[in-house]
């Protein structure tokens, strides 16, 4: 076979959807059902380098953070603006027809919801449904943008692939497909989470944290997250329990964030949190390990990667009954409505005195991410380009 994977997540600094189309890439290169890949991105192909150099250059120092954090803003303001958006939308997709004119005997598969004009056959990766299912958490000019390409994505693709069976779910309802269109194709975890002691991770001590004696949430910083319920029920918590341990923030500042910003500050003046921003690659795992817990308690998630990887990690979970969460945990996890702020706060208090409860977590989590691998998310995908034959 012959693919063409789009590229565009490869090009920023790496988010959840950035890792999945690495490992896609990385292991396409090696696969022998595929014979040719080549990457695709913004009307140009790029060289195979991108695919190792997306992860080395996330390796970064100060001056390459900047960079990066650059990228990211600049992004975020093109995406509010509802001129450059309709400029980017005409466009493109006549830069990609002219460039893709001789690849007709290619699968394209879009990673990222996004599919060119393209006259071979098509697979694109929806993740969710968030700006459909909740667009008050987006900017307004990238709902239309995203909805308007997602529905024509979605209705040109030979087949389409979610992380998740409840978004399969939401996809089949939402837009009256046949369920033969649709596989739910789980993601993995990087073999890099894991169980870890404490000398293992003392290079943490840069950030002033100590071997489980912090709690962890680890994802950009926006509403869609649920960080303010889940900053009122951690401050519950530490106001009954005056030595409690703190809250370590793991993520880049996202859009419609200045209430989460004002609350965060608040917080922080009290000693009880602290916010890292953005942290290098390498040291997130090291995170992982080190805390006495994942709290996630996302209002909607395609998938929620952060719980798989904190499970992967040896470490208990506390994350929302919604969307596709307790699809991933099963129940291996300290499920919370997403308003119960009394339930987020006993659930934090009791992973610091019921043992029993927190090792039945631990255990069943491990357990419970050994089913996911990125071989496996491999292999089913390339499953799908098989049956377009």
């Amino acid at each position: 076979m012959k693919v063409i994977l789009g590229c565009d997540p490869l090009l920023q600094p790496l988010t959840g959807i950035g890792h999945y189309t690495q490992k896609l890439a990385k292991a396409f290169q090696d696969d022998e059902k595929i014979e040719e890949l080549s990457l695709f991105a913004h009307g140009k192909f790029f060289n195979h380098s991108l695919i190792d150099s997306c992860i080395i250059n996330h390796r970064v120092d100060g001056s390459n953070q900047t960079h990066f954090k650059l990228i990211g803003e600049m992004r975020s303001a093109l995406a509010k603006s509802t001129t450059a958006v309709k400029i980017y939308s005409a466009l493109l997709p006549l830069l990609n027809s002219f460039t893709l004119r001789k690849y007709q005997d290619h699968i394209f598969h879009s990673p990222n919801f996004i599919l060119p004009n393209f006259d071979g056959k098509k697979v694109v990766t929806v993740h969710d449904l968030s700006t459909i299912k909740f667009p008050q958490f987006h900017p307004k000019a990238r709902v239309n943008f995203v909805n308007q390409q997602l529905e024509k994505s979605i209705f040109q693709a030979d087949h389409i692939i979610t992380d998740s069976e409840y978004v399969k779910r939401e996809i089949l309802d939402t837009f009256s497909l046949s369920e033969h269109r649709v596989t739910a194709i789980h993601l993995g975890a990087d073999s890099l989470f894991r169980p870890r002691c404490a000398e293992e991770c003392k290079t943490l001590s840069k950030y002033n944290i100590e071997y489980k004696r912090f709690f962890l949430f680890v994802s950009t910083i926006e509403p869609r997250k649920n960080i303010v319920n889940l900053l009122t029920a951690f401050s519950l918590y530490r106001e009954k329990n005056a030595n409690g341990l703190p809250l370590i923030l793991v993520g880049s500042e996202g859009w419609n964030d200045d209430a989460i910003k004002v609350l965060i500050a608040r917080i922080y003046a009290k000693g009880w949190i602290k916010h890292l921003g953005y942290v290098v690659q390498e040291d997130i795992p090291l995170l992982y390990s080190s805390a006495k817990a994942l709290l996630f308690p996302s209002i909607y998630e395609g998938f929620g990667l952060p719980v798989l990887e904190a499970m992967q990690s040896g470490i208990p979970v506390l994350t929302s009954k919604s969307s596709s969460m307790s699809e991933i945990t099963q129940k291996n996890a300290a499920l919370v409505d997403i308003n119960d702020i009394d339930d987020m706060s006993l659930s934090i208090e009791r992973f610091c005195v019921d043992d029993m409860w927190v090792n039945d977590l631990i255990e069943g989590g491990i357990a419970r991410a050994e089913e996911f691998s990125w071989g496996k998310c491999v292999e089913e995908t390339i499953n799908v380009y098989q049956s377009l034959m």
